[in-house]
């Protein structure tokens, strides 16, 4: 018994890490509101950015790497740099 309770919770360990991951995208901004921190990519998506990330400078036509988190359907970026 003792050996699948440590199992399950093993599971759900891994499983709570993986969900803490950042994702990344890459594309163009189309789209920037500083007083809403929010950027929209040529894909389509829509981006918050977190306080203490930087936008100074972004501009639509700026090529950028986004690392974000889903955080309640919102999609949060915790990094935002020029993509190379």
């Amino acid at each position: 018994m003792n050996k699948i309770v440590g199992a399950l919770s093993g599971l759900a360990l891994l499983a709570a890490i993986g969900a803490a991951q950042a994702e990344e995208e890459r594309g163009m901004v189309v789209g920037v509101n500083e007083g809403l921190r929010t950027i929209v990519l040529d894909s389509g998506e829509t981006f918050t950015v977190a306080e203490g990330v930087p936008m100074r400078g972004l501009r639509p036509g700026t090529e950028v790497k986004v690392s974000y988190e889903d955080k309640d359907g919102e999609k949060v970026v915790t990094k935002l740099r020029p993509a190379k």
